[in-house]
């Protein structure tokens, strides 16, 4: 995560699926539905299927952060979720950023709106 506004076109589904944000639920809905996406997420569309971003390791790998995080979150508190947030947000000493952070993330803001 390179650019924080970059979590603003994207959001990601309980498949693994990165999709274009404010659209439909999975990748196959908004193919199927291009012609109502905006030219915005048209261009995102275009490069999560330019850059593979659905490739079945990425989505498998998605999903199984998804499936971990609901189970370490499941009884904490939203604070908590919150504080989380905030650490996945934060680049390493190195510069970096955690793998998977924006998807991390995204699923935390998820887990803490249902609290």
């Amino acid at each position: 995560m390179s650019d924080k506004r970059c979590a603003n076109f994207f959001r990601y589904n309980t498949l693994g699926e990165i999709v274009p944000a404010n659209t439909f639920r999975t990748i196959k809905q908004c193919k199927d539905n291009y012609h109502q996406l905006t030219a915005e997420q048209q261009t995102v569309l275009a490069t999560i299927e330019m850059l593979n971003l659905n490739a079945e390791r990425l989505k498998d790998l998605r999903k199984a952060i998804l499936t971990q995080l609901m189970k370490l979150y499941d009884k904490v508190r939203k604070e908590k979720i919150l504080q989380e947030i905030e650490k996945y947000q934060q680049r390493e000493k190195d510069g970096r950023y955690k793998r998977f952070c924006e998807v991390i993330v995204y699923y935390l803001r998820t887990i803490a709106s249902l609290k």
